[in-house]
């Protein structure tokens, strides 16, 4: 039966998951179609240019979330904040032996979900080129913390708001990783970006389309290689001598060429018992009775905060029943390391040029038990 519980528990998160994204979906859908009429009548024409998708969704690659703007080069960043919770009682706790705390990217669950970079962002700044660079990543791992499947999906986004500046190359930093599938747009020079690390059009008397958020570059991971899990999370249990269960959920920072933002760790509690914290090692904690969920948020992981713990006990309860655990979080690095360099005007001797980029991972789907 506790089998047959866990799983039902496990569906009904995944259901809700679905509903909560199927109507953030529609809300996207009728904000962009509105968007893309009132641009087509400004030019005279439909909002499809050329052979470009200007579909975010392409490939499952967006899935539906409200958006979050991440750091942009040469603009002051402002960290996510903590959403507020609703009918939530909670109590915050004074770190205790670390420096630093976690971050939290809110759970593909809640309303508050964090991610993907705003795409119709220019900086004013720059002459009006700007390249988005965003990962996804989900990962399963079963109780033990075993990994079961990793999947990285990344894109490399461009909007060019001026015509004058749209025959460019961009230069990029690619990690040579046989691992990593990148496929490039049909328009983009598919043989100069593996030899050189360079999106440029396929025929360079072209400019790229203006004024459109272009998709030029995909790339994808699936594995099951523990060394490329960014933040792993354990727990651990023991039973009390007064019937009760004690549970220790602790993280480990793996990838340490990253800093984790928002950090939200969810767990599974019973709400019909009193839950007692015993410690909390960086961060806070939020137990949210509608939801059913301990949550425990820390703004910031980086190496000066490597591992924490959160101790709690339940009366009458199993280890079982704080699974599945969910992680969000969100990162201004990529895992698989890619960066845009350089921009260069084709038509002005490959000088460089002004451009504006931004960068964020996304935990999306990120689940333990």
């Amino acid at each position: 039966m506790e089998m047959d519980s866990h799983e039902e528990k496990r569906q009904d998160i995944i259901a809700q998951n679905k509903e909560q994204e199927a109507k953030a979906e529609l809300k996207r859908k009728a904000k962009q179609f509105k968007k893309q009429r009132k641009e087509a009548s400004k030019r005279g024409q439909g909002f499809m240019q050329g052979n470009y998708s200007t579909d975010h969704s392409v490939g499952g690659l967006y899935s539906p979330s409200p958006e979050v703007t991440p750091a942009i080069v040469e603009q002051s960043h402002s960290p996510l904040s903590t959403p507020s919770t609703s009918h939530v009682k909670g109590m915050k706790l004074g770190r205790k032996s670390k420096s630093a705390a976690l971050s939290e990217a809110l759970q593909t669950e809640t309303e508050g979900q964090a991610v993907r970079p705003s795409r119709d962002n220019i900086d004013s700044n720059s002459k009006g080129i700007h390249v988005a660079s965003e990962e996804r990543i989900s990962l399963v791992a079963n109780a033990d913390g075993d990994l079961e499947q990793l999947d990285i999906k990344g894109a490399l986004m461009l909007r060019i708001a001026d015509s004058s500046n749209a025959r460019i190359r961009i230069m990029l930093q690619v990690v040579d990783d046989p691992s990593i599938q990148f496929k490039t747009h049909p328009n983009v020079d598919k043989s100069a970006f593996k030899a050189q690390n360079v999106v440029q059009m396929r025929d360079l008397t072209r400019p790229f389309p203006v004024n459109q958020n272009l998709e030029v570059v995909r790339w994808r991971v699936t594995t099951k290689d523990e060394t490329l899990v960014p933040l792993s999370v354990n727990c651990w249990s023991s039973s009390g001598g007064d019937g009760s269960t004690d549970v220790n959920v602790e993280y480990n920072l793996e990838a340490e060429h990253l800093e984790l933002r928002d950090v939200t760790i969810s767990i599974p509690v019973p709400v019909n018992h009193d839950i007692q914290i015993n410690q909390v090692v960086d961060g806070f904690y939020v137990i949210d009775s509608d939801r059913q969920i301990l949550e425990w948020q820390i703004p910031l992981v980086s190496t000066s905060n490597k591992s924490g713990s959160l101790e709690f006990s339940l009366p009458g309860s199993s280890k079982n029943e704080c699974f599945p655990i969910s992680v969000s979080f969100v990162s201004d690095k990529l895992i698989c390391d890619l960066d845009v360099l350089d921009v260069v005007d084709l038509e002005n001797n490959n000088l460089s040029i002004s451009f504006s980029k931004e960068i964020v991972l996304v935990a999306d789907g990120y689940t333990v038990g």
